[in-house]
């Protein structure tokens, strides 16, 4: 199974191929500090919850895409269930998933482009605006209120 990273820079290296979009890597990790041989946690207006892929597509439009593994793409949108309680050893993941949730409700809230990616399919969905309001993820079938199938559509578009 690949990488975040791996995943990270295959989606990246596509987007430098794309002549309407200019994206980049988004370091939110802090600054590390040798000394202490720990990252400094982030201060000040840092932005808590930051994608990692920030980008811009023409004419303007600001591209947010948070990379994941399969694996930790499962934990993600389980972490970002309504009415989930964490356990205290879940607690810290609980928080930072929902910092990044947060962070994309913000750029979608704006008009932006946002969304949760897996793989290279993922954020070519994403890129298409095809992203599911409820998980984030890239997806090829949303309802016409922009859910996928797998969510809860508050509109039960999905049921026959």
């Amino acid at each position: 199974m690949a990488s975040e990273k791996e995943i990270e820079n295959s989606i990246l290296d596509h987007l430098s191929m794309h002549p309407d979009i200019f994206a980049w890597k988004n370091h939110t990790t802090g600054i590390f500090d040798p000394k202490k041989k720990t990252f400094r946690p982030l201060q000040g207006h840092s932005l808590r919850g930051q994608s990692d892929i920030i980008g811009i597509k023409k004419p303007g439009t600001i591209i947010a895409i948070e990379v994941k593994t399969p694996k930790t793409m499962a934990v993600w949108q389980k972490l970002n269930l309504r009415g989930f309680q964490p356990t205290s050893s879940q607690h810290k993941a609980f928080t930072h998933a929902r910092e990044q949730k947060a962070f994309l409700d913000r750029i979608r809230a704006l008009g932006g482009i946002y969304g949760v990616a897996a793989s290279i399919e993922d954020a070519i969905l994403i890129l298409n605006n095809n992203s599911c309001k409820s998980c984030n993820r890239g997806r090829e079938m949303l309802c016409e209120h922009n859910y996928c199938s797998s969510c809860e559509c508050e509109h039960y578009c999905f049921i026959d």
